[in-house]
């Protein structure tokens, strides 16, 4: 499972490579990984262009010129590859993402976990961004201590709580 600097490392090679992109279609096999639905997404995000992308906990948010943001988490097994039009599909590829510039956002994923989410205003954002406790790697030793005082949990299961710390995951803790 991708953890807060795998997370890190994708958002900042995504931004290298589509921020300014426009998107112009969307393809899924698996709707259900697409939130509330495939035709929401496309009404909401077809002809807008990308203009930043932002990581919080293990979210990686797409914000687009027209005030819409769609969320992604990758879950256990999930990637989002950037391809030409004309490269083979990928493996597990569920989601595509057309984009200016004969590039397509692919969202690839084994088990399906993974998934889109359309966010339509800063409400709904902060209320998602809400359920994650403070980032992993801005924890001060003094924050930890009173985090782990707060329980009597195992220090792992605390670790990998996310709404205790967000980001780590089994491989971390």
């Amino acid at each position: 499972m991708p953890e807060l600097p795998e997370v890190e490392t994708i958002k900042l090679q995504l931004e290298k490579l589509i921020v300014g992109k426009e998107i112009l279609a969307i393809e899924t096999d698996t709707p259900k990984m697409v939130q509330p639905s495939p035709t929401a997404l496309q009404k909401a995000i077809i002809r807008a262009k990308i203009t930043k992308i932002v990581r919080r906990a293990k979210l990686i948010q797409f914000y687009f010129d027209n005030g819409r943001i769609l969320i992604s988490h990758l879950k256990l097994t999930g990637r989002l590859l950037v391809r030409r039009k004309s490269d083979p599909k990928d493996d597990w590829q569920r989601i595509t993402i057309l984009l200016s510039g004969g590039l397509e956002l692919r969202f690839a994923d084994l088990r399906k976990f993974g998934w889109l989410k359309l966010v339509t205003d800063n409400t709904e954002l902060k209320k998602i961004l809400g359920e994650y406790g403070p980032e992993a790697d801005k924890v001060t030793l003094k924050e930890f201590g009173e985090i782990l005082a707060k329980t009597a949990r195992p220090v792992k299961v605390v670790l990998m709580d996310q709404v205790k710390i967000s980001g780590i995951g089994n491989i971390y803790a």
